[in-house]
């Protein structure tokens, strides 16, 4: 029987593409002909990797000039405690693949809310993604006056229409406060924005941002301790009823903090609304 290295390109490349991911990465990783013989091969259009193949030089290493194809990209969580992988290496495994995925054929993003990400990774987001679900962690409360000029959104993203965030403090000294990222796309639909604190049950209040930086949404889901507004939207209420295309609200909050049903009720002209006590 020949050896897989003695086939020709295009029976390697149909035994390839039925291949997983691990096996593929493997096989090409560990043989060099076989690396070289199927050079030409790409990845996609849907790709799940697990956390440890992110933070894997070698397979970035092979993954170069792989990943144009691919247009959903889905990080696994980490199958143990043993499996975890320091968020620095993450999130620099992470940026260095996004950054491979060039031409604008990535249009969906998503890492398992069980992996933490550092604030980096929202500015390396490629600006054709139209999807976006992930999670961020800092030291601390991510404060507005504090100096954390690097979490924002690229400067561009119009296309952006569904984001799902996770900001978990992991040493809040006290009840502490997480802002918005800086630029968030005007084009978003759909936000799911949620807080967490390692040793708590509920995660810190959230600082809303403006009406006017969300002028397409129309639907929002929300999950802190409370939700404060900005100087100019006295409420909440007047937050939301200031969003022009706004469909449906879904708040989570502290039942000791306030209560958001009234204000709920009282907006008009929305489809759904649901208050959840925690």
């Amino acid at each position: 029987m020949e050896s897989i290295n003695e086939l020709p390109n295009h029976l390697v490349a149909l035994i390839m593409q039925q291949l997983p991911i691990d096996e593929r990465c493997r096989c090409c990783v560990v043989s060099k002909a076989f690396n070289t013989l199927n050079s030409h091969l790409q990845l996609g259009p849907a790709l799940h990797i697990r956390p440890q193949q992110v933070a894997d030089a070698h397979f970035a290493s092979w993954a170069a000039g792989r990943l144009t194809g691919v247009t959903g990209l889905h990080v696994l969580p980490c199958q143990s405690a043993v499996d975890r992988i320091a968020q620095s290496n993450l999130t620099a495994g992470l940026c260095a693949l996004l950054s491979m995925c060039g031409g604008g054929a990535l249009k969906s993003l998503t890492v398992s809310d069980t992996i933490s990400l550092s604030q980096l990774a929202l500015r390396h987001l490629p600006g054709s993604l139209e999807e976006v679900s992930l999670s961020v962690a800092f030291d601390d409360s991510c404060m507005e006056n504090k100096p954390h000029g690097t979490y924002a959104f690229p400067a561009s993203m119009p296309h952006l229409r569904r984001l799902r965030l996770q900001v978990t403090c992991m040493n809040v000294r006290s009840y502490g406060l997480v802002t918005m990222p800086s630029s968030l796309p005007t084009s978003l639909e759909t936000v799911w924005v949620g807080t967490r604190a390692r040793g708590r049950r509920i995660g810190p209040s959230l600082l809303m941002p403006k009406a006017s930086d969300l002028p397409n949404i129309k639907e929002i889901e929300l999950d802190a301790t409370c939700f404060i507004c900005h100087e100019g939207d006295s409420s909440l209420a007047a937050f939301l009823s200031a969003l022009p295309k706004l469909e449906s609200v879904r708040l989570r909050s502290d039942v000791r903090a306030v209560d958001y049903q009234s204000a709920l009720t009282h907006l008009r002209g929305l489809k759904r609304t649901h208050w959840e006590a925690l």
